[in-house]
Order: structure tokens, then sequence, then C-alpha cells
């Protein structure tokens, strides 16, 4: 996965996933030249239907994404949010692939959108801290303990219930004990790696910016 600025291509912006995906069986060099000039015009990029002519005038702006978050020890796997908004899980088969993967997911998949919801002026949905009748310091830190924890659990409830829900599955390809499946539910759409007893790889997503 590394490779300096041939990273940039390895993923697709959140608002290309879509249709890459419902193109997954179609071959040709060309088949997301239209889908890519739409992209580029949400943009500002009056034309063309090469991702380049994004990433250039927006690199500056989406490198620093690619640093603002660091991987936990062990960590798999993470739920990304755009302005409060659940848009894509993502998990990887083991932690030192994701230690590659994740950063390149931040900066060239959701990066974009996050942009978009920056341009749309999105307002964030996490509830100013009331400090009403404040005591000190460890009044402070408590109520700080508890906005957190609260935010964390409202975010752990929308992870389960789409995880949980009826989605559509099916298999693409079976090998060497590896089964491929397409995942479908109302606007979200991806796909996963599965043996018989557990998944070891996800991408699932939704583009909350469209």
């Amino acid at each position: 996965m590394r490779g300096g600025a041939q990273q940039r291509f390895l993923l697709l912006p959140l608002g290309l996933r879509r249709a890459a995906f419902e193109q997954r069986r179609t071959t040709g060099y060309s088949r997301l030249w239209g889908e890519i000039e739409t992209f580029t015009r949400r943009y500002g990029v009056t034309r063309g239907g090469h991702l380049e002519r994004f990433l250039r005038p927006n690199f500056k702006r989406l490198l620093p994404l690619r640093h603002a978050f660091e991987a936990e020890p062990g960590q798999v796997g993470a739920a990304y949010f755009i302005g409060g908004r659940l848009a894509g899980i993502e998990l990887a088969p083991t932690a030192s692939y994701w230690q590659d993967l994740f950063p390149i997911l931040t900066m060239y998949c959701y990066g974009p959108a996050a942009l978009m919801a920056e341009r749309k002026r999105w307002t964030t949905e996490r509830q100013p801290l009331d400090l009403e009748g404040l005591t000190g310091l460890d009044d402070l830190e408590r109520r700080l303990g508890e906005a957190r924890a609260s935010e964390r659990s409202a975010r752990n409830v929308a992870v389960e219930a789409l995880v949980r829900a009826n989605w559509n599955q099916d298999v693409e390809e079976e090998r060497a004990g590896l089964r491929v499946l397409s995942a479908e539910h109302e606007e979200w759409r991806g796909q996963m790696v599965r043996t018989d007893d557990e998944t070891i790889y996800m991408s699932l997503f939704a583009d909350v910016t469209a």
C-alpha cells in the first residue's frame, strides 16, 4: 500500500463509490468518466472526467486529514462520520493492513465528503457542553467525560443499527474457502469477504453529502 503519489488512486472518493459498485461487472477504461465529471462539477471543477482535476486544487486541504488520526494498537477498522452522520464502516483483515489503509481511506475516500460538508456549511450535531453552575475543574472534567460517553454511545447505536439491518447480500465469488459478497441496504452499498465463521474484510458506505 505504500508508494507516495500512487496511493491517491487506490481508493475512489465516497461520492464515486456507489457508481463503481453499480458498474462493478462492467468492463472498459471509460466506464466512470461521466460519473467522475459529475463528481468534479460538484466541487467546482467545470469540466473533465479525470480525478486529477479534483485532486490537484484540493490536495493541500486533503493532506492534513491523512495525519489527523492515529490507529490504536490492534485496531482493524473504523466507522466514519461526516458532520455527525454515519458515512462508512471499514474493516481490514489485520492491524498492519489497517495501519496502511486507514490514512488513505481518510484522505482520499472520506476526505472529499468532509470538504463537501464544509462547502454546504453543515453544522456539527455535537451538542455544546452545558457550563451552567460549573463549580470547578473537577466538575468540568466530569461533564466532559459524560458528554464524550454520550456521543460515543450514540455513534455505537448508529453503527450497530446499520450492521443489524436487513441487508441484501449476493455471493460474487468463492475461492480458497473465502466468499466475496456484495451488500445493499437502502442508500448503503458495500462488499465483504467472509469465511464460514467470520468477516475478515468489510467496506460499507453511503454518500451522505449527495
